[in-house]
């Protein structure tokens, strides 16, 4: 499964759509992870000022993890050491935090699929 735009905003959808759409494509993924036939979803990327969408995510789509980075219309910066990434894995944590029985930072030492 590889569906979706570098600037999440682009066809995101709601996740109820019949057709293609982002959020529907993961939530599709979460349900065949939940059946046993993947190992894990992930979303790239949040964007840097939006927690609509971070919240989206885990939330709605029930994605396994969020790959913290940025997009903006001008080109893709997604890694660098600036405040946007920042921003953006700060969003993720804001989101965490609450839902920390169910959710969590990933570490260095954690494995992706088991």
């Amino acid at each position: 499964m590889d569906y979706g735009d570098g600037n999440i905003p682009n066809g995101f959808g709601y996740r109820t759509e019949a057709g293609r759409s982002t959020c529907a494509e993961l939530k599709k993924g979460a349900q065949d992870r939940a059946a046993g036939q993947l190992a894990g979803t992930l979303s790239w990327t949040a964007t840097y000022n939006d927690p609509w969408y971070v919240d989206k995510l885990p939330g709605d789509a029930h994605v396994d993890g969020v790959i913290a980075g940025y997009g903006n219309l001008t080109g893709e910066h997604e890694y660098d050491s600036g405040r946007q990434c920042a921003n953006t894995i700060g969003l993720v944590r804001d989101w965490v935090n609450p839902h920390s029985a169910t959710h969590c930072m990933a570490t260095s030492g954690d494995r992706l699929f088991k």
